[in-house]
């Protein structure tokens, strides 16, 4: 999800300044397994959802949410969750 977000659509690069973003995703796994998974899904050079994630566990569908989320989405000031594309 951070790499939909905030990601290099050709690369496995995120830039962020959040350091608990940073932490979250080098626990994860480093650049290479990253990029070698998002070309199996056909992810690279087109940022999209692949269509696996719709039928993913509800843990990995809440986690792609959550990068969004932390990524690109905002909170308004009556506590309304909002993402924008």
């Amino acid at each position: 999800g951070a790499w939909l977000g905030d990601g290099t659509s050709k690369a496995a690069q995120i830039t962020t300044a959040d350091p608990e973003i940073l932490m979250r995703i080098e626990g994860e796994g480093d650049a290479a397994a990253l990029q070698a998974r998002l070309r199996t899904l056909g992810g690279l050079g087109q940022k999209h959802i692949p269509m696996q994630y719709l039928r993913a566990s509800e843990g990995q569908r809440r986690a792609l949410l959550a990068g969004l989320l932390d990524t690109d989405g905002t909170v308004t000031n009556g506590g309304a969750v909002q993402f924008c594309v």
